[in-house]
């Protein structure tokens, strides 16, 4: 068969490291738990991203005994610990949850016996979530320069491998593994796919959300891109809606720009706030600054107020802030 044109968007496929192989059965991943008929009834899961953590949380709630364990010193890939303290202690509070040490593993029995630390659980299985990989064709380095994953390099914004005739879209890039922006790569590298010239589709401005309870959000910039960001924030001990829902327990962080005011990104960990990351992200994309979101209306009582406490919180030291650039 020849073709003009080729789309690449073979997704993506639990990272699985050799050593975990050999626990067969034993071993879960994202895709195998649900092909689980019975549920075990203990587990140690080992990656407390997004997959890890929603999951574990689960898993907790139908009545397995759950054990969590990151090498990392926050969850949910949050750069930004003040609000991963929060959301671990939040957490905690349903399973144990062990960070900052890399965790060994061994075959007990049946089960699996986890080490971290000075740390020991034994499981009957264990459920690894420390990342995803691109299902990449093989041989495609005889044709164009790939990274070490295999992955062609390409214009991230119009998605053509080199000046090939060829477009790659989705987790296959291994860049952004989430389904909205899989979704909008597709249609951008399939409508490029039949153009004589591609076009490039600018990113949208980044967004990760984790459906844990409470819900747990990144947007735009993280705390380590922006050093210099002047940061407010806002716990939920106090806001109306919160209280009233018997949920307020919860952090958002807000990182603006010292000269400008423009908001830049935010974490934060609390009750829906999966619906103040969108608000934040639209602002972010739009370019606007802490003031003229606070002129934007907030309804009482609502969860947004919480957003809009954090604003002022930020105008109020953004005030109190010289601007760097008149130091």
């Amino acid at each position: 068969m020849r073709v003009r044109r080729v789309v690449i968007a073979t997704g993506s496929r639990p990272l699985i490291p050799g050593a975990f192989r050999t626990l067969g059965e034993r071993l879960l991943t994202s895709e195998s738990l649900f092909d689980l008929e019975h549920l075990p009834g203990s587990v140690a899961v080992i990656g407390l991203g997004a997959i890890g953590l929603e999951l574990g949380q689960a898993l907790h709630r139908l009545g397995v005994k759950v054990t969590g364990f990151d090498a990392r010193q926050t969850v949910a890939g949050l750069t930004d610990p003040e609000v991963s303290a929060v959301a671990v202690g939040a957490l905690e509070r349903e399973f144990p949850i062990h960070l900052g040490a890399a965790a060994d593993f061994a075959v007990d029995g049946s089960g699996v016996r986890v080490t971290a630390g000075n740390t020991t659980v034994t499981a009957d299985r264990l459920l690894l979530a420390v990342g995803r990989v691109p299902n990449v064709p093989e041989g495609l380095s005889r044709h164009c320069r790939t990274d070490p994953r295999g992955v062609p390099e390409h214009d991230p914004e119009t998605f053509r491998v080199g000046d090939l005739p060829v477009f790659i879209a989705g987790d296959a890039t291994g860049d952004r593994m989430l389904l909205q922006d899989a979704a909008d790569e597709g249609r951008a590298a399939g409508a490029n796919a039949v153009r004589e010239e591609p076009r490039a589709y600018p990113r949208k401005t980044p967004m990760d959300i984790v459906f844990a309870d409470p819900n747990i959000a990144v947007v735009g910039a993280q705390r380590e891109q922006v050093p210099a960001a002047i940061v407010g924030q806002q716990r939920f001990g106090p806001v109306g809606r919160a209280l009233i829902m018997g949920r307020n327990r919860g952090l958002i962080r807000l990182y603006a720009d010292r000269d400008t005011g423009r908001l830049l990104g935010a974490a934060m960990v609390g009750p829906r706030v999966e619906h103040l990351a969108h608000l934040v992200a639209w602002s972010v994309q739009q370019g606007h600054t802490v003031e003229h979101m606070l002129g934007m209306p907030f309804y009482h009582p609502v969860i947004e107020e919480a957003l809009q406490d954090a604003l002022k919180d930020t105008a109020r030291r953004l005030a109190a802030t010289p601007p760097a650039r008149a130091a």
